[in-house]
């Protein structure tokens, strides 16, 4: 079934590393290019933290109503702050923060804030949260703090025996800042087969091998259009809409993912009742998403 893919890549020289596909619950194919090896998942490290959050709320420790000034009333800043007060999880989860230019916070860069969330909740917002999509990265890492102040444990070690130890995911690294938190919005490293079991929980609204892990809910509303992000204007697949750190697809794709930096996917599509998982090392990796809906997404109808 990957013919007609692998060509295209290979005539377009995309810079894929390995796809693998999954329908009615079994792999029904794989191709690499390269070793299966853990590479960085860049943003799609966000969609594990989206679980970690969803698993938070599923035990009655967090709910996405509480503002995060008073989920962190120690690091809010001393003076006003325009819809500060407004700000609360879930606005962080579907990145309508307000914000009009990404947050990133990076000490290695010379950010001079000893706190990721103090730089956080000290940068202006221009607009009422909730009613504005802009890509945000303090937005994911500040998702990953709440984590670790809930329960006292890092992402990584909160999810090791929840979502990593039932998959059979050993020895996972995730890079951590100065204060010892999981970067939220990148940092993760796993390969193709590893990453595709995120999608095939997706897939099963939260339950693995017979256990529920997650919410069904909470799985529901990580992949609907939570956010408009028509004025995103970054591609095709970039304009349908954002969930819980996940992105809407085109329509024709019948399906949302995960995505990272250099072509990194998790697919899932609930209607085809099937999941892609890609790595890839490619600038262009919109082409990596259309290349996909145009010689795979019609197979994959064809057999559902």
């Amino acid at each position: 079934m990957l013919t007609n893919f692998i060509s295209q890549i290979e005539e377009k020289g995309l810079r894929v590393r390995g796809i693998e596909v999954y329908q009615h619950g079994k792999k029904i194919a794989c191709h690499r290019w390269a070793p299966n090896l853990r590479y960085s998942l860049h943003s799609i490290s966000k969609s594990y933290v989206s679980i970690a959050i969803g698993m938070l709320v599923d035990e009655g420790k967090l709910n996405v109503s509480e503002r995060i000034i008073d989920i962190f009333p120690e690091l809010a800043p001393e003076q006003e702050m325009p819809y500060l007060d407004e700000l609360c999880v879930e606005h962080l989860l579907t990145m309508t923060t307000g914000h009009t230019e990404d947050q990133c916070y990076n000490p290695e860069n010379g950010d001079d804030e000893d706190d990721g969330v103090r730089y956080f909740l000290r940068r202006p917002i221009q607009k009422k949260p909730g009613t504005y999509f802009c890509y945000n990265q303090c937005a994911s890492y500040t998702l990953s703090a709440i984590v670790t102040k809930r329960t006292g444990l890092s992402v990584l070690e909160y999810l090791r025996p929840r979502l990593f130890d039932p998959m059979g995911i050993r020895d996972v690294h995730w890079q951590v800042c100065p204060k010892g938190r999981n970067l939220g919005y990148t940092g993760l490293y796993l390969n193709t087969t590893e990453i595709a079991k995120l999608g095939i929980l997706h897939l099963n609204r939260g339950m693995w091998e017979g256990k529920r892990l997650v919410s069904a809910s909470w799985i529901d509303r990580s992949g609907m259009a939570l956010a408009d992000t028509t004025p995103h204007k970054d591609g095709p697949d970039n304009e349908d809409g954002y969930g819980y750190q996940f992105w809407r697809c085109v329509p024709r794709a019948k399906a949302y993912r995960a995505d990272g930096y250099l072509g990194q996917f998790i697919i899932v599509s609930h209607e085809l009742d099937a999941v892609i998982a890609v790595s890839s090392w490619e600038q262009h990796a919109q082409e990596i998403l259309t290349t996909i809906w145009d010689t795979i997404t019609p197979i994959l109808e064809e057999n559902k």
